[in-house]
């Protein structure tokens, strides 16, 4: 996919997946004017696997030599980054030319603030448990962030990006970028599990101080009374859980209002700052339970695209769900391809370049490892390709969670804890978007999606996914382009490679023109048509509305595209000179 888009006139991109210790390995790439993308970006990615291996290799050793063996055997296992990793989602992005220069602090995927150690509460078929993990968060996002509203007011994403620098205690230098600042509420509005961030959400949300207060380092959670009442909260749900099913936390309302009641009374009595705040502090520890259970990535990127002005095709995932990603569209075009036999899933912008070929095939170099399909050049008609794809509704807005589960029982518990939030929020008058999950294809019962959509304001049920005027079959499609002999991406001369090309393009475009169905041949009878019928309006048309200043022809294009759009420009004026044509980059429109 990255060579697809870097054809297309990528000039920038990145790329992230999560480690299996739960960190997040990320590089990003701006070449130079003649370099290519899509290889030297992989190039960097590879390179940043080893030297995250070596490293995780020696820091074992340095522990291991300094601590006794048996003791911190497991630790050091644990935290070793030399063992394998079981990579399921990789998160990338290409950037296409716009009026600014690329710039690698601005290239994509984005995160705000670096990578902490936080405390979190997961359940499984064994109760709850809370452990320490790694917690950052990657979004990549095309289009333009204009403003968000906050505490009923509108934000600009410049604002914005001082406000959450002070909120998430993180003042270090950010890119300029809106992007970043999409990032950054993300960080803010996943919370599922983790006290601390429910808590930091919940006192803005309850409290909320005032803008201006708050960019001047005014009424904000100090990080000592964060870690208190942290702590509090920490006791407390541990005492609440223990001994008790994982079924039985939080299932009805009685017991949403003892552990509220419990949480604001022990908040209350630190007095102080807190009291003066937040009174009884029964809203903050109603709030900060709604987020403890509710704000996973999928809800999380819901509630941003709800208050958020602009235009929107977001990737977003954490550390802390490596199996899961949420997306969404608003204003840009998005989709998400399967292929429901091997159960792989592609997703973008650029729904042609989710036709690339996918899987492995064996026999790749001396260790008998596999070697990526779109290196096999002629073979690309004769490997697998994604079988289905669903466009994501970008006028009114949608999001969707794709997520791969492999433990039943465990996915069952965790369902079964984070809904108490439904039924929690159903006592409190709001909705809540946990509900909705299911398995779209039923060879691949691992794969499970969520789709809400904005402007319905409800989930997309499976029967109505699966429809085919939602989800479209790909089977034929795209199978019937030039035969090429060889990956121009992959070839060492590339330019001989695409002189080779030459004659099988040249010979297909003969045959797509003399055949009567051909579809060059019947896009263009169409096009002339509708050209024709535009020159007979205009010479109907007198006085004054011949003269006005109505766009006729609109050619758009980038990189590539746009060469070819500017020649078609220059020859198209001469033959039909009553025509407005007006030549516009496709980054402008």
């Amino acid at each position: 996919m990255a060579g697809a888009t870097a054809a297309r006139g990528g000039q920038a991109g990145g790329l992230v997946t999560v480690l299996s210790n739960g960190t997040g390995h990320r590089t990003r790439y701006v070449p130079s004017k003649r370099a290519d993308l899509a290889s030297g970006l992989l190039f960097r990615f590879r390179l940043g696997f080893v030297v995250n291996a070596i490293y995780g290799f020696f820091a074992s050793l340095f522990r291991a030599f300094f601590c006794c063996f048996y003791l911190c055997r497991n630790r050091i296992m644990k935290s070793s980054q030399y063992k394998k990793a079981v990579c399921r989602m990789f998160l990338g992005h290409t950037r296409f030319a716009t009026s600014s220069a690329p710039r690698l602090n601005e290239s994509h995927p984005h995160r705000f603030s670096g990578p902490q150690t936080v405390r979190v509460w997961r359940v499984g078929g064994q109760g709850w448990e809370a452990t320490d993990e790694n917690y950052e968060v990657y979004v990549t996002h095309n289009g333009d962030f204009d403003y968000w509203e906050l505490f009923d007011s509108l934000r600009t994403q410049k604002d914005l990006g001082r406000w959450l620098q002070n909120v998430l205690n993180m003042h270090k230098t950010i890119a300029s970028c809106d992007s970043v600042k999409v990032a950054g509420m993300m960080e803010l509005l996943r919370t599922q599990g983790i006290w601390k961030h429910s808590i930091r959400l919940a006192y803005q949300t309850s409290v909320q101080p005032s803008f201006q207060h708050t960019l001047n380092g005014e009424m904000l959670l100090e990080e000592s009374l964060l870690n208190q009442i942290t702590a509090i909260a920490e006791n407390i749900f541990q005492q609440h859980v223990t001994g008790v099913p994982a079924s039985s936390v939080l299932q009805d309302s009685r017991q949403v209002k003892d552990l509220i009641a419990v949480l604001a009374k022990a908040w209350y009595d630190i007095g102080g700052e807190l009291r003066n705040r937040c009174g009884t502090c029964e809203l903050l520890a109603q709030h900060s339970i709604c987020y403890f259970l509710e704000n996973d990535i999928f809800t999380a990127l819901d509630k941003f695209l709800s208050c958020a002005h602009g235009s929107f095709g977001i990737t977003a995932c954490c550390t802390l769900d490596p199996n899961v990603v949420a997306i969404a569209s608003r204003g840009q075009a998005m989709s998400v391809s399967f292929n429901e036999d091997l159960g792989v899933v592609l997703w973008g912008s650029e729904a042609s370049a989710q036709m690339v070929p996918i899987g492995l095939v064996s026999g790749g170099g001396r260790g008998g490892g596999g070697r990526d399909i779109e290196s096999q050049g002629g073979q690309s008609n004769m490997v697998p390709k994604c079988t289905h794809r669903h466009d994501l509704d970008e006028d009114g807005g949608e999001v969707i969670e794709i997520a791969i589960c492999t433990n039943t029982q465990d996915r069952m518990a965790q369902e079964a804890a984070w809904c108490a939030s439904g039924r929690m929020q159903v006592q409190f008058g709001e909705s809540s978007p946990n509900f909705g999950r299911f398995s779209p294809f039923s060879m691949q019962n691992n794969l499970f999606l969520r789709v809400h959509r904005q402007k319905e304001q409800g989930f997309m049920p499976k029967e109505k996914f699966i429809a085919p005027e939602t989800l479209l079959s790909l089977v034929g499609v795209g199978g019937d382009g030039p035969s090429l002999s060889r990956d121009a991406s992959q070839a060492k001369d590339k330019v001989a490679a695409d002189l080779a090309d030459i004659p099988p393009i040249l010979s297909f475009l003969r045959k797509e023109f003399s055949e009567q169905n051909g579809k060059n041949r019947t896009t263009s009878r169409h096009f002339f048509k509708m050209i024709r019928q535009k020159v007979l309006d205009k010479e109907q048309c007198k006085g004054d509305d011949a003269k006005r200043l109505m766009i006729d022809v609109l050619v758009t294009g980038a990189e590539a595209s746009l060469w070819l759009r500017e020649q078609f420009a220059s020859h198209l004026p001469p033959l039909l000179p009553t025509l407005r044509l007006l030549p516009l980059s496709s980054n402008k429109i």
